[in-house]
């Protein structure tokens, strides 16, 4: 069995950090080494955050490894954009060149980008780079 042992000031520190952040897993990475600190055992963590002993012992990892900067949620994780390597100016002149016809953009990037996207996706871009349609 394995353990985490923590000094007082390392339990103050990930109290404050669950209290500060939004982020869930991190949450759980917190709760789960202030749990074991306790002396709860590897098995009853995977039962209680619904994951397989290997990934608390991941947890555990981190901690030994980079203690509170460790266990933070690392940027570039998740899916890339689809959109990021096209010009916003290609883009907005495509959506004016087919104004109501998400079709014909997608169809011309798809042409000159070799890019499968779908209408949604498309969608959600011009609503986050705030592209008026006319």
């Amino acid at each position: 069995m394995r353990y985490i042992n923590l000094t007082e000031e390392e339990i103050q520190q990930l109290i404050s950090m669950e209290l500060a952040t939004i982020s869930q897993p991190l949450r759980n990475r917190i709760k789960c080494l202030l749990m074991s600190h306790k002396g709860a055992k590897v098995k009853e963590l995977s039962l209680y955050f619904d994951v397989v002993p290997k990934t608390i012992y991941e947890w555990f990892d981190l901690w030994d490894k980079g203690g509170c900067v460790g266990i933070l949620h690392k940027p570039g994780t998740g899916r890339k954009a689809k959109l990021k390597d096209i010009p916003l100016e290609v883009i907005e002149e495509l959506i004016k060149t087919h104004p109501r016809n998400l079709k014909g953009v997608i169809a011309e990037l798809m042409e000159s980008y070799s890019l499968k996207i779908s209408i949604k996706t498309l969608q959600r871009y011009i609503k986050k780079v705030e592209i008026h349609m006319a």
